[in-house]
C-alpha cells in the first residue's frame, strides 16, 4: 500500500509546476498519509527539483467534533513542515557551514531586523567565495552586532547564533597568516577539503611574506615567497601545492588519490601549523 501511495505522489508531482502553491488535505485517508505527505514534499524538492511552496497542510479533526458542538475543527499542520525546513537548515549550517538555507528562512521572519538577516547572508556569501580579505572585513563588522545575537529573543537565532559567534571569535585574528590558517582548519572541520588545501597554501605563502617583512598583498612578493618555500622545501608546502593544483586545474597527476589526500590533510595541517607559529 505504501508503495502505491508513494507512486501516486510521484505522479502528482509531475503535474506541479515551479512557482505553484500547494495545499494538502490529509483528513480522509490512512493515518500514515500525514508522514507520507511530508516525505514526498521533501522528495519533490530534493529529487524532482521542484520549486513550489506549501500553502497549508490541513486536517479535519472529526474525533473532537462531539466535544465541539458537532463542529469539526480544521487545523493547519504546516508548522511541522516548517520545522523540518528549519532542521535541515540548522543541520547544514552546524555541520557543513552552509548558511544559504538559513538565509532563505530568515527572510520570512518578520521579527528580525535587516542587519540581523544581513550578517547571516554575508557569512554565507563570503564563505561560499572563500574570499579571505572580505571574510576579515566581515569579522570586523560582525563583532559590532554580536551583542544583538547574544541577547535576541527569536528561538532560532538563539539556536544558531552560538555557531556564528564562535566562528567570529575564532577568526578574530590580526596576523594574516594565522587568520588564513584558522580558516583552512575551519574548512577542514566542515569537510570542505578543496578549500582547505587552497587556503592552507595561501596561509603558508603569507607567512613567508611576514617572515621576510614583505607586503603579503603584493603579487610579486607572493610569487617570490612561493619560490622560496618551494626551494627551501618547507614541509608540507610542496605536497599541498601539488594537490591544490590538481584540484584547482583538474589536471592528471600521480597525486590524485582522493582518499589519501583527505586522510593526509590532518597531518599537513599539523605540519603547517608549526611553520605558521614559527618566528
Amino acid at each position: 500500500m505504501s508503495f502505491f501511495v508513494g507512486a501516486l505522489y510521484i505522479q502528482i508531482l509531475d503535474y506541479i509546476k515551479d512557482g505553484d502553491i500547494v495545499y494538502l488535505d490529509i483528513s480522509h485517508a490512512f493515518r500514515s498519509l500525514a508522514l507520507m505527505s511530508f516525505l514526498m514534499v521533501q522528495f519533490g524538492f530534493g529529487v524532482k527539483n521542484k520549486k513550489f511552496t506549501i500553502g497549508g497542510i490541513y486536517y479535519g479533526m472529526l474525533e473532537v467534533a462531539g466535544d465541539n458542538k458537532g463542529v469539526t475543527p480544521i487545523v493547519d499542520l504546516k508548522i511541522f513542515y516548517d520545522l523540518m525546513e528549519w532542521i535541515k537548515a540548522i543541520d547544514a549550517f552546524k555541520n557543513y557551514g552552509h548558511a544559504d538555507l538559513l538565509v532563505k528562512l530568515f527572510e520570512k521572519e518578520v521579527d528580525l531586523q535587516h542587519q540581523e538577516k544581513e550578517i547571516f547572508n554575508m557569512f554565507d556569501l563570503n564563505l561560499s567565495l572563500a574570499n579571505m580579505s572580505a571574510l576579515q572585513k566581515f569579522i570586523e563588522n560582525a563583532k559590532r552586532i554580536l551583542p544583538i545575537l547574544k541577547q535576541h529573543n527569536n528561538p532560532i537565532i538563539k539556536l544558531v547564533s552560538p555557531d556564528i559567534i564562535a566562528f567570529v571569535e575564532r577568526m578574530d585574528v590580526k596576523q594574516q597568516s594565522k587568520f588564513q590558517f584558522e580558516l583552512a582548519s575551519w574548512f577542514y572541520e566542515n569537510k570542505n577539503y578543496a578549500l582547505t588545501y587552497t587556503v592552507l597554501v595561501e596561509a603558508m605563502v603569507t607567512k613567508e611574506c611576514e617572515i621576510k617583512n614583505l607586503d603579503s598583498t603584493n603579487k610579486e612578493h607572493r610569487e617570490a615567497s612561493k619560490n622560496d618555500l618551494w626551494n627551501n622545501k618547507i614541509k608540507p608546502y610542496k605536497k599541498i601545492v601539488g594537490i591544490r593544483n590538481d584540484i584547482a586545474h583538474q589536471r592528471k597527476s600521480d597525486n590524485i588519490n582522493t582518499k589519501k589526500n583527505v586522510s593526509d590533510l590532518e597531518t599537513y595541517l599539523l605540519e603547517a601549523k608549526k611553520f605558521i607559529n614559527s618566528n
